[in-house]
């Protein structure tokens, strides 16, 4: 593996590996397929990492949409926990955990990215002083996601959660 990309999913992450691996860049393994993808914290490896994140309640619409094993799926990765109780609460909390594990200290290998970012002209000239390679397919063409249904119970969780939700849609590095 060239370069380790996290995220907590629902952000545009596999869109980055794709462009990563067009630019002959390695980050599809078995390891990161089914570990270190949606990682809970950095987990050491000797190589650059990118850390995706977007906003938490667009995620876990986008996670959810996809159906119900990739919704099980993302919290057993993000947890480390193959027996984790399922929930959209859990599916939150651990996103929200991922993230203050990934930006709380500034790591030398990490680059650390919000998902819209992936659509701005500057994100280029950011991959490749981070990855020290010349890139090509960024920005990323932007399209409209599909709207997600929001029921009153998702509604209630991003209330009760508003704070955090907040805290990251306004980080910046």
């Amino acid at each position: 593996m060239d370069v380790c990309v996290v995220s907590h999913g629902g952000c545009c992450s596999n869109q980055l590996v794709d462009l990563l691996e067009e630019n002959d860049l390695k980050c599809r393994t078995l390891i990161w397929e089914t570990m270190l993808c949606h990682y809970p914290c950095n987990p050491g490896i000797d190589i650059p990492v990118i850390y995706i994140y977007g906003n938490p309640t667009h995620a876990l619409l986008s996670v959810r949409n996809r159906g119900d094993e990739l919704w099980k799926t993302n919290q057993r990765k993000l947890s480390q926990n193959k027996d984790t109780e399922y929930s959209d609460e859990n599916l939150l909390q651990l996103m929200l955990t991922q993230f203050n594990n990934w930006t709380r200290t500034k790591q030398e290998n990490v680059l650390v990215i919000n998902s819209k970012e992936l659509f701005q002209d500057t994100i280029l000239k950011k991959l490749e002083l981070f990855l020290n390679k010349k890139l090509k397919g960024f920005p990323v063409r932007y399209i409209q996601p599909k709207l997600h249904t929001i029921h009153p119970e998702d509604e209630i969780l991003f209330l009760k959660y508003k704070e955090y939700i907040d805290a990251i849609n306004n980080f910046s590095v």
